[in-house]
């Protein structure tokens, strides 16, 4: 998997690295990210929803998730 700039220029020392669950408490203070993404998803707050997030890896990672494992899966990441 090859990073893109819009994400390792913005991780320290330019090294793509993800949050933890502790990244929920960041989320919702919207610690390490612009004001107007409080409360968004992923590590600076690029996606709007779960889904969104979902939506991402699937065509990133060439997954080939149906609409109802997407659905399982948002779900699964909304009861951690």
């Amino acid at each position: 998997m090859k990073i893109d700039s819009f994400e390792a220029d913005r991780a320290p020392g330019h090294a793509y690295q993800t949050m933890n669950l502790a990244g929920i408490f960041v989320r919702e203070k919207g610690l390490f990210m612009f004001p107007q993404n409080r409360g968004r998803f992923y590590h600076d707050g690029r996606f709007r929803t779960l889904r969104d997030v979902v939506n991402s890896y699937n065509d990133r990672f060439g997954l080939g998730l149906t609409e109802q494992e997407k659905d399982d899966l948002v779900e699964y990441l909304k009861s951690l």
